[in-house]
């Protein structure tokens, strides 16, 4: 039917559908293909500038952020004793036997923590200008439990 059809044409004709033809299918590819690829890539090139943009931004908001404040040192054992037990009950390690060696040390003994709590404990206490000044950390059978003996004072930032 399709060869009847075509072998009815003029040669003209057929010049005209040989180029209409590829140039409709050409159309239609672009239309449905490769437009809707180079869009999307153009808005992933614009969302990645975007990103770029605020990236620079908050590296460099960042350098403009002053350090947190530091507390001033209390004068008396108990504020270090009590700072000390605050930070430990926030982290949820009990402490045991705290003893005084002057007005600005504090011994205690850790019998059951996490490492981890512990170190987020150390860490907290540090940026509070109490240092630990000796510890000694044991591990315990259980995976990640272990027991300390600590001393910290009061100092700056190493």
């Amino acid at each position: 039917m399709t060869k009847d059809y075509l072998s009815r044409l003029s040669p003209k004709e057929l010049k005209t559908l040989a180029i209409a033809i590829p140039t409709i299918l050409l159309l239609f590819s672009w239309l449905l293909l490769i437009k809707p690829v180079l869009e999307s890539n153009q808005q992933l090139q614009q969302q990645l500038k975007r990103k770029q943009a605020d990236l620079a931004w908050m590296q460099k908001a960042r350098y403009q952020i002053s350090p947190p404040l530091k507390q001033s040192q209390p004068s008396t054992e108990i504020n270090l004793r009590q700072q000390i037990n605050d930070v430990f009950s926030r982290k949820n390690i009990s402490s045991s036997r705290l003893n005084s060696s002057g007005t600005e040390q504090l011994s205690m003994t850790v019998d059951s923590a996490e490492f981890n709590h512990l170190i987020d404990a150390i860490t907290t206490l540090e940026n509070k200008s109490i240092l630990l000044t000796q510890g000694h950390i044991t591990p315990l059978q259980s995976t990640g439990i272990v027991t300390a003996k600590l001393t910290f004072s009061y100092g700056t930032e190493k």
